[in-house]
């Protein structure tokens, strides 16, 4: 009986949280007028808000911020910056116009690169950031899946932003999202060369752009080794603990058809682990994404970097802000990273390499590898596996 109780109790307040989410129709619907902490110098528009689409059930949504370019060249574009799958934000840490300071204001940034571009961010799957789902069950598997999830919310954006529909796309964003975009611009070039879709919908993709992207596990795996030894990171007895474990990642490797490989993530586990200074609570090890730096707490080791996040997070979380973006409806708590949503796509074992991809999307558009931030002293995927 009184699991009967709850269940119904459950059933309602999952019902009352539906009722009070109106998801936008319009544009204006979708306006950010005001931002708190925002420069006075912010003379360009940006939209916030919930698009409910088919990534999973009805009562799931993904949470997107598009921002308006300051100048205009000879077109408009719309650069769509994706970030690691379930991590963010790469609007306040990366390309996006604003920086935040220690006292929740925000300060303008000169490179952003909505200067000649309008920039759409989105938390991507659901259950990242603000995006929403009521059943973790709906969080997604595979990066196939995202990508036609993804497709989806794009669909769903266009109708409510038909000025984008034909303007030249581009897709960006490093690391694992290199994955990820490749997967969505393989659906987005499957989906033109169609000779009728369910949509209608076809997309004036330009190109990708991918920054230290994980794109060649077997590549990539065996430079970090090298790296590693090159840069004086490992010797000794933690060296020959490590070769031997590198030599099952080896052969898994030349078995294995998936983005991540088990045997080879432990082998970069035990490179960042012996790096380990002190002991206790006191303990430090080096910033995967920043080898010089060595203030990072073990056995973190890069995951709690970049070190602002803390702040993102206390700004993101405000009241005020979360209502100015119309974020506010499911009280949903806003984080750099939602592990369980990153940590299915990451043990993804059924979609394979991005490097898999790569040939078909040339054939059709361009793509730029490049050097993001630092790249000479990120051990997780640095210059060398670029070059190579």
């Amino acid at each position: 009986m009184r699991t009967l109780k709850s269940l119904i109790l459950l059933v309602i307040v999952v019902l009352t949280t539906i009722t009070n989410i109106s998801f936008a129709q319009n544009a204006s619907d979708y306006l950010v007028t005001s931002l708190p902490g925002i420069p006075q110098n912010s003379n360009y528009s940006t939209y916030a808000g919930y698009i409910n689409t088919l990534y999973g059930t009805s009562n799931s949504s993904i949470f997107f911020w598009l921002i308006r370019n300051q100048f205009t060249a000879d077109k408009q574009r719309l650069i769509i910056w994706l970030n690691d799958p379930g991590c963010l934000s790469g609007l306040f840490l990366e390309i996006g116009p604003w920086r935040l300071t220690n006292n929740q204001t925000l300060t303008s940034d000169t490179d952003s690169w909505n200067q000649y571009a309008n920039l759409l961010f989105v938390d991507q799957p659901v259950g990242s950031g603000f995006s929403f789902t009521f059943n973790s069950s709906n969080y997604l598997r595979n990066f196939t899946s995202e990508s036609t999830g993804f497709l989806s919310f794009l669909d769903a954006f266009i109708t409510i932003f038909p000025e984008f529909a034909q303007e030249e796309m581009y897709i960006a964003g490093g690391n694992y999202a290199g994955t990820l975009i490749s997967y969505v611009a393989s659906a987005i070039l499957a989906r033109n060369n169609q000779t009728s879709t369910p949509t209608n919908l076809k997309y004036n993709l330009q190109g990708i752009a991918i920054g230290n992207g994980w794109i060649d596990p077997l590549t990539q795996y065996r430079s970090q080794y090298i790296y590693a030894v090159s840069n004086n990171l490992i010797s000794g007895i933690y060296q020959l603990l490590i070769e031997k474990q590198l030599e099952l990642c080896l052969e898994d490797l030349r078995n294995s058809t998936t983005v991540r490989v088990g045997s080879c993530e432990q082998t970069f586990g035990l490179i960042v682990n012996s790096t380990e200074i002190g002991d206790g609570n006191n303990a430090t090890c080096i910033n995967k994404f920043d080898i010089r730096d060595h203030t990072s707490r073990f056995p973190a080791c890069g995951d709690d970097w970049p070190y602002t996040l803390p702040t993102l997070q206390t700004y993101l979380n405000r009241q005020d802000v979360i209502t100015a973006i119309h974020a506010n409806v499911t009280n949903v708590t806003w984080s750099g990273c939602n592990a369980p949503v990153t940590n299915l796509l990451y043990n993804d074992d059924q979609s394979g390499p991005a490097f898999n991809l790569l040939p078909d999307i040339l054939r059709q558009t361009k793509v730029l590898i490049y050097e993001k931030w630092r790249p000479r002293f990120n051990l997780q995927c640095k210059w060398i596996c670029i070059l190579d």
